[in-house]
């Protein structure tokens, strides 16, 4: 990886290398660091998609943006499979299970076929659409009725719905 522009730009780039400090990195305290003290960063610090990835002034080790784990191939930890807990999300991959509340009657999430993708609050009834199981393939949470929709959190975390 190098600097573009021999290190006059936050852009990072892959190139055939010359050896030169805009191209020289190390790993040290889960930071990828060059001797000009610049670190490789996810940009705007936020985690999405085909965020681009750059180099700043290192901030500190409480910005997560530009903390890396380097994990060898050999070392990297098998998915979990059906019926096998996956630690990372604490649920037991392609395994049905309910969604209960706590609050009063203990009711459960449920999809009514006739408000979708509404999710609401309903007694135990045996039906599929309160059935939901964990795609460790896709890392989420999906209805056993409806099998092409997944709980999502929208709105900056203030809604719950589904969505394909």
């Amino acid at each position: 990886m190098t600097i573009q522009n021999q290190g006059r730009s936050n852009n990072l780039r892959v190139e055939r290398t010359n050896s030169r400090w805009f191209q020289l990195f190390e790993y040290k305290n889960n930071k990828f660091v060059n001797e000009k003290g610049k670190v490789v960063e996810i940009a705007g610090g936020v985690d999405r998609e085909n965020a681009n990835i750059q180099v700043f002034k290192d901030l500190g080790s409480s910005k997560i943006n530009q903390l890396w784990d380097l994990i060898y191939v050999d070392e990297m930890p098998k998915e979990p499979v059906k019926g096998e807990l996956s630690p990372k999300f604490g649920l037991i991959v392609e395994t049905p299970f309910y969604i209960q509340s706590n609050h009063g009657q203990n009711r459960y999430v449920d999809l009514p076929a006739t408000n979708l993708p509404q999710m609401v609050l309903k007694a135990k009834n045996g039906r599929k659409s309160q059935l939901w199981w964990f795609d460790q393939k896709t890392r989420t949470v999906r209805n056993e009725q409806f099998r092409h929709l997944t709980f999502s959190i929208a709105n900056n975390g203030r809604t719950v719905k589904l969505v394909k």
